[in-house]
């Protein structure tokens, strides 16, 4: 038997294993998907942040509750004052956990009209 007829035999063999091993190191890998917003702090921080940059300082949330059958969290958006303390909830945010977006929110205009709405009604002035 010539050299040239067993290169090919050689070269699959060789090969065969390259690709098992390099099969073998990705099976070991173990992937674990990650969320955008894994915990209800998360939640909070990251709408809190908005809030805060886009309403104003006096609406945030301070509770989130997680949904598993839509896999979203629920904030409700409270007013507060220093002065009075919470007023009351103005809106909720829907955040979806998998991938951070917003998946159902009040505008910002809307948000400030209740905000100041509600402000007007415990008789406070200059939102």
């Amino acid at each position: 038997m010539s050299l040239a007829s067993r290169l090919p035999e050689r070269y699959t063999v060789v090969m065969d294993k390259a690709l098992r091993s390099c099969w073998r190191g990705r099976m070991e890998t173990v992937l674990v998907p990650q969320l955008a917003v894994p915990t209800a702090s998360a939640a909070m921080a990251l709408v809190n942040r908005w809030l805060h940059r886009e309403v104003g300082m006096a609406v945030h949330t301070t509770v989130a509750h997680f949904d598993a059958a839509t896999f979203c969290w629920h904030l409700p958006i409270e007013l507060a004052y220093a002065t009075h303390g919470t007023l009351g909830v103005v809106g909720d945010v829907y955040l979806h956990a998998a991938t951070g977006a917003f998946v159902g929110r009040p505008s910002v205009a809307d948000l400030i009209r209740r905000a100041e709405s509600l402000a007007a009604a415990c008789g406070i002035d200059g939102c």
